[in-house]
């Protein structure tokens, strides 16, 4: 009876979890919604506690894997389970001094972990359950992701101590610590809006287009149809329009007569995803091309999905079955390169493929390599449902506050939408609704040029450039003070 309670309890928790997380948006619950773990796992089965907490939650979070592959889904949710089991073991019984700081030095350290190992999945970090609170994501600007994880970490072991451990004291230097992170990130997103918009960007108008193909047609291979009769309709004049992720197909470079015909007709310039065949290998791409229908520049996808784009061991002859039978082919993407730079009427601009912009360190060292102001991020959500677009989007908020960018998202099936450098969404189009999302692409910035080096060249340009982000200055910061305190305070013995 006590290893059924416990089981029941675990579940429980797990799915009161997932309501933290888009598109539920309960936001408060990821505050408090721990603890019922923490009390569980002091008391029976800790790492067993947290496998079955983390088997329910990644099992009903991840649920849309289904749809692209059933083998890939319950082995994600298998391998995440751990990461939650070792959490709730390591922090069960120990006494130390500072328990609540090292808690949530351990949940962080943990998740980073996740994001980095085995080619990384850093899909639902607990800073997404507060991706619509400006405090929040104004303190991602210091910290990113990992210092909001670490504040709501912080928050439920305080509560666990105030209400079931003994050495309450410890309690008052967590509640410390989180009041003056809390302050801190209401500061900074108070400032951010009564900043005056001195030294903006003269402003980009784009046209974002989300043409709603589903995932049946796109099987049958990128579908260009839909996008040239929506962008056909577009009486604004816009500087930018922008397709989302593989809209058409491109071998050795080659465009579409019909694509051709409508950016000149338009008179813009095109950003677009391109699934490109070059030299007999395939690409995920973007390619930028000018208002008389000219390839301008060209950013191929390099964090591919495993599995989905290409196939890690693809030699074995079991994983290539499993997979082939799966998915019905065997995915053999090649992996771009640093791209060249892209820049529209004078602004350049940081273009990312889908996955990609889950990686929090790697859109900070990109934008700043790229020296750019706007973010892009192209995608294909047809696969992900309602459920896996909606957590998709609740990351979009926090790697434009990570960086000071303002960011559009365009979506095949959606969220379509774009956000302000403090993460604010400006402006979208949901899920499963066909339709152009017109905007002005602003930054405040801090109105002097910089040299920046053309890739290949020895020449530079000059550009105008945001002020970086603390986080985009130390992306790595916080873990690397997580693992130092975590061991500073890691416990000699264990309280039985």
């Amino acid at each position: 009876m006590r290893r059924f309670i416990t089981v029941i309890w675990a579940f429980l928790a797990g799915v009161l979890f997932l309501f933290a997380y888009p598109p539920f948006n309960q936001s408060y619950l990821a505050w408090f919604g721990l603890v019922p773990v923490f009390f569980l796992a002091r008391y029976r089965h800790s790492f067993w506690s947290g496998y079955i907490w983390g088997l329910t939650f990644f099992g009903f979070s991840l649920s849309w894997l289904t749809r692209l592959s059933g083998i890939g889904w319950f082995c994600a949710v298998l391998y995440l389970s751990f990461y939650p089991a070792i959490f709730f073991f390591l922090v069960s019984r120990p006494s130390v001094k500072l328990y609540e700081l090292w808690v949530a030095s351990i949940g962080v350290i943990l998740e980073f972990l996740v994001g980095n190992l085995l080619t990384g999945f850093p899909w639902l970090s607990l800073a997404v359950t507060q991706h619509q609170k400006a405090a929040l994501l104004a303190l991602a600007s210091y910290g990113g992701g990992y210092l909001v994880s670490f504040l709501i970490i912080l928050v439920n072991a305080t509560i666990f101590t105030l209400l079931f451990r003994k050495e309450k004291r410890s309690a008052l230097y967590g509640l410390a610590l989180g009041a003056v992170l809390l302050t801190l990130g209401i500061a900074r997103s108070i400032s951010s809006v009564n900043r005056p918009d001195v030294g903006a960007a003269s402003g980009l108008k784009f046209a974002a287009v989300q043409g709603n193909v589903p995932s049946s047609l796109r099987r049958q291979g990128p579908t260009l149809e839909p996008y040239l009769k929506l962008t056909g309709k577009l009486s604004e004049k816009v500087d930018l329009i922008i397709w989302p992720e593989t809209t058409f197909v491109s071998e050795e470079g080659a465009i579409p007569a019909s694509v051709k015909s409508l950016v000149r007709a338009k008179n813009a310039y095109l950003l677009s995803g391109v699934l490109e065949g070059r030299g007999g290998e395939w690409y995920n791409s973007v390619f930028l091309c000018s208002p008389r229908g000219k390839v301008l520049s060209v950013y191929r996808k390099r964090h591919l999905v495993p599995f989905g784009e290409f196939t890690p061991a693809r030699n074995l002859a079991l994983i290539r079955f499993l997979v082939g039978r799966q998915a019905g082919y065997i995915p053999d993407l090649q992996r771009g390169v640093w791209p060249g730079r892209m820049e529209v009427k004078g602004e350049p601009l940081s273009v990312f493929i889908c996955y990609e912009d889950i990686f929090s360190e790697e859109v900070a060292a990109a934008i700043g390599d790229r020296g750019s102001t706007i973010m892009v991020t192209l995608m294909n959500n047809s696969w992900h449902g309602f459920l896996g677009s909606y957590q998709h989007f609740g990351a979009a908020s926090l790697r434009a506050a990570e960086n000071g960018s303002f960011l559009i998202r365009v979506a095949n099936t959606g969220v379509t939408a774009y956000f302000d450098e403090s993460g604010r969404v400006r402006g979208k189009i949901p899920v499963n609704k066909p339709g152009i999302l017109i905007g002005e692409a602003k930054v405040a910035t801090t109105g002097n040029h910089y040299p920046v080096m053309i890739p290949g060249k020895s020449q530079y340009i000059f550009v105008r450039l945001a002020e970086k982000t603390f986080y985009q200055r130390f992306p790595l910061l916080v873990p690397w003070v997580c693992i130092v305190f975590s061991i500073m305070l890691f416990p000699s013995r264990r309280r039985r």
